[in-house]
């Protein structure tokens, strides 16, 4: 089994067109369950192709948040399972609780052709074909000895190969054919209707039955800028590196095996009940060999087919690596140079819990991926590397967003999968103050942004905008890359909002995670006195005549949207957390 594996972000599932071709051997009849082999009008019985896919390892969310996974500039793959040349997985055929044909166990060996088509070889003599009710279960890896009580059903056969002595994973991982070697999957399935008159279709979708954890050992280095980064670092900012030279990792009591991407990887059997990440690992620091022990923070579960991270900072920096380049992300901290942006890493070294100097921040990150960086009047002034957010209220009163009326100034943005998309917070804002010079003190949101502005100027030599409000897809970003949970992910999603009724620790947990970045600079969100105990934050985009976006949390419930919630004109407590591009 080969793993092509970058960065754990995204998860996907790819497929492979697979065949097994079965040469005819005159044996129509099955040998054990009965029925015949459906022919092809004269007698040839039909051959049986395969398609085969192995879903990747889906990524939960651990604390409230994706672990270890913000967006960045580099462009980041998912977590992609492939087969390999050689692997092999064996296949059971099932019909009326028996075996069928003797395909009990049979090893197909995967290889791959110079055009790059797949395809599986069964051993010599043992064929394939189609089968009018027949059901197949396969597994992978194979090994020799497998078997199955036919007459249990589907779920109870995959439950015993689960169990199964020989497919339990181990604790020597160490190296790529020991790890796949534990990496338990299954798959079931019956052929599907139609086809031709030669070839039937059974797809067979693999699924992980274990549990894959995951450690990314990182070392502090001093950071270096990309040369079109737009900012510089902090003069001493060190920032957390995959660790190259950790070597010798245990991870909750396996020897892991080290990932082409930095990582290290151990296959485990899925637990129900709380448990953390722990282990141990060893690394140079200039000439001196370092042991460093770590634990994640407590985790409900480890569920089967699921991965789960921990990211460890050793506690050194390692001067003897020089100035390593770090690209800017989510979570990092924005400060006016004295030559322009300069930024400290989020994850940098702390001093009583603060970042350097951090009373001098002005914010933090909240995107710099190219792909959400699409505000064309942003974009056209260069400042097209971050949008960034303040780290203060613009102003202690509570807002409303304007009259109860259109505003032909900015384009509606109706709730659907496309509003995540509108990140012109500066263009909206910029129309909106033009639009209405005259009558200004009637739009709460825009004219608190005003005076903010005017108070808190761009200073001179900075290349940044002036302060704006977060729109919609904005704040969007700020939930998925500093709260740690999409709003795609609620569960309670209207038609008019994505929300969550019934988050329990993770609606606050949103709120403590983003918290527990922004107290590195003293500056955390504080909740707002209003009739439900929490706070609600206005984005500049509307929604239609009479409604805008906004923000919501509450403490009662546990409650956390993203949405259409009300009236232009209806809110008493609402409140402005300015941005700004860079």
């Amino acid at each position: 089994m080969k793993f092509r594996i970058q960065f754990l972000i995204n998860m996907s599932i790819a497929g492979i067109a697979l065949l097994v071709m079965g040469g005819c051997t005159g044996e129509n009849e099955p040998a054990d369950g009965g029925g015949t082999a459906t022919g092809n009008g004269n007698g040839t019985p039909v051959a049986l192709t395969i398609r085969a896919t192995a879903s990747g390892f889906q990524n939960p969310q651990q604390d409230g948040q994706q672990p270890d996974a913000p967006q960045t500039r580099a462009t980041e793959n998912g977590n992609v399972t492939e087969f390999g040349a050689d692997d092999a997985i064996g296949i059971f055929a099932i019909k009326s609780k028996n075996i069928v044909d003797e395909v009990s166990n049979v090893k197909l060996t995967y290889s791959k052709a110079a055009n790059g088509t797949g395809s599986w070889a069964s051993p010599n003599g043992i064929a394939l074909y189609y089968y009018e009710g027949v059901s197949y279960i396969a597994y992978y890896p194979y090994k020799e000895g497998i078997t199955i009580d036919a007459s249990q059903t589907t779920e109870q056969i995959i439950t015993s190969l689960t169990a199964n002595d020989k497919l339990q994973p181990v604790a020597d991982q160490d190296d790529a054919s020991k790890y796949t070697a534990c990496d338990l999957m299954t798959a079931a399935g019956s052929p599907a209707e139609g086809g031709t008159s030669a070839r039937k279709v059974l797809i067979l979708n693999f699924t992980h039955r274990f549990t894959q954890l995951i450690l990314r050992p990182k070392v502090r280095v001093l950071c270096k800028a990309p040369a079109d980064g737009g900012f510089t670092y902090r003069s001493g900012a060190t920032g957390g590196v995959l660790d190259d030279n950790a070597n010798s990792v245990t991870l909750n009591g396996v020897t892991a095996c080290r990932m082409s991407d930095g990582s290290v990887r151990a296959i485990v059997k899925p637990a129900s009940s709380a448990t953390t990440l722990k282990g141990s690992y060893k690394t140079l620091i200039g000439t001196d060999t370092k042991t460093i022990g770590y634990e994640s923070a407590s985790i409900g579960s480890f569920d089967a087919g699921c991965c789960y991270t921990v990211a460890v900072v050793a506690p050194f920096t390692d001067t003897s690596r020089g100035e390593v380049e770090r690209v800017l992300a989510p979570g990092d901290f924005v400060f006016h140079g004295t030559s322009g942006i300069e930024v400290y890493p989020g994850d940098g070294t702390l001093t009583s819990g603060k970042i350097p100097d951090y009373a001098s921040a002005v914010g933090i990150v909240v995107t710099c991926d190219p792909a959400r960086l699409t505000d064309d009047e942003c974009n056209g002034q260069n400042w097209n590397h971050a949008y960034v957010m303040g780290l203060e209220y613009t102003s202690t009163g509570g807002l409303t967003w304007g009259p109860d009326k259109a505003e032909p100034a900015i384009p509606l943005t109706p709730y659907d999968s496309n509003a995540k998309n509108n990140m012109n917070g500066y263009a909206e804002t910029r129309k909106m103050l033009e639009a209405h010079k005259s009558d200004l003190s009637s739009y709460g949101a825009f004219y608190s942004i005003d005076n903010y502005r005017n108070l808190h100027p761009v200073p001179d030599g900075i290349n940044r905008s002036p302060w704006f409000i977060g729109s919609c897809g904005q704040w969007f970003d700020v939930m998925v890359n500093l709260c740690g949970r999409s709003p795609e992910t609620f569960r309670d999603n209207t038609t008019v909002s994505w929300i969550d009724n019934s988050y329990g620790t993770y609606g606050i947990g949103m709120w403590e995670t983003i918290n527990r970045q922004l107290s590195k600079a003293g500056k955390t969100l504080p909740f707002t006195s209003d009739n439900l105990t929490g706070v609600l934050l206005l984005c500049s985009s509307q929604a239609d005549d009479s409604n805008n976006w906004d923000a919501r949390w509450r403490l009662s419930g546990a409650y956390v949207s993203l949405g259409i919630n009300g009236n232009k004109a209806y809110y008493k407590t609402a409140m402005v957390r300015p941005f700004f591009a860079f």
